[in-house]
């Protein structure tokens, strides 16, 4: 498991714990009891969603942890902000993953089905000492480091749902599957890290009646990582343009219609009507001028000068 802590936030938003499961087991059981826990009443209900109160993401549309770190981020200041999409700020995790903005097609595709045997499981809360232990509790499979992401993520499927198969810059890495992955994560993070969550209106408080909570996440040190990475990106989508252009560009200058068919047998018919070949300048200094069909100002020209060097070498 691995945990982060984000100080800017609101305590019951600050810690993030991450872990991830392979060979799951009871994918099915699990779904059932989400359902389930949404409408079950009473202090039995209040029990059961405490105990599934996790984000469970399918790990095979994971593309890093970065990937993973910005949409969780981006649903926390979703519910700081107060502008949630969705009933809870795990069920935005998905929603955020999702490049549209259908909470149904999230949770279908990002969310854990029947057949799941890799999922990330993921607590946003306050410090909780036993947490590794209630994610236990509700998952049955193989603890597994995020190291091996790479071995998980089915890149197929995230180009389909992101609509990338037809992106130019991932065409061109065809040939170069770890340059390929990389421009597919860099696109499908870089669109919800650039992104902001909707801000609420502000509401009209004195400033002895702020505080953190109030006056949002946005300290001068997160605005200016903001605007850098904002900035970084762009600079970067430019210089990735620019060298795909280059290197059409540079396809089209040496693509080459058809070729020349330079030396070999040949047969012609002279201005008399009699046939010409290759045969016939064996053993012979030859001079030989490619000319046009019609070529009115410069052949002639060109003509005039072979004629002159053949009378000086009085041929």
């Amino acid at each position: 498991m691995e945990s982060y802590q984000y100080s800017q936030f609101p305590p019951e938003l600050s810690n993030v714990h991450i872990t991830l499961f392979t060979e799951v087991t009871n994918a099915a059981h699990l779904r059932t009891r989400l359902i389930q826990a949404a409408t079950m009443p009473g202090p039995e209900g209040e029990a059961e969603r405490e105990a599934v109160n996790f984000s469970f993401i399918d790990a095979r549309l994971i593309t890093s942890r970065l990937h993973l770190q910005t949409a969780i981020y981006h649903a926390i200041l979703a519910s700081v902000q107060g502008s949630l999409r969705t009933k809870t700020v795990h069920s935005e995790v998905l929603w955020n993953l999702n490049p549209t903005n259908n909470i149904t097609e999230a949770i279908r595709r990002y969310g854990v089905s029947e057949d799941t045997k890799a999922l990330f499981v993921v607590r946003i809360d306050k410090a909780i000492p036993d947490v590794a232990d209630k994610i236990a509790a509700v998952v049955q499979g193989k603890l597994t480091s995020l190291d091996d992401l790479a071995q998980i993520t089915d890149w197929s499927s995230i180009k389909k749902y992101n609509k990338l198969n037809n992106e130019p810059a991932v065409q061109q890495a065809s040939k170069d599957l770890t340059r390929q992955q990389a421009i597919v994560d860099e696109i499908v993070t870089s669109r919800r890290g650039i992104s902001s969550s909707s801000p609420r209106k502000q509401e009209m408080l004195p400033d002895s009646g702020r505080d953190r909570a109030a006056v949002g996440v946005f300290t001068p040190k997160a605005a200016a990582l903001f605007l850098a990475t904002g900035v970084g990106l762009f600079f970067y989508f430019k210089h990735e343009k620019e060298k795909l252009i280059e290197q059409r560009q540079k396809e089209l200058e040496d693509k080459q219609v058809g070729r020349p068919k330079v030396g070999g047998p040949f047969s012609l018919i002279t201005h008399q009507g009699k046939p010409f070949t290759e045969k016939d300048l064996l053993g012979k200094w030859s001079l030989i001028y490619f000319g046009f069909t019609n070529c009115p100002d410069i052949c002639p020209e060109e003509l005039d000068k072979m004629g002159e060097a053949v009378e000086e070498l009085g041929a």
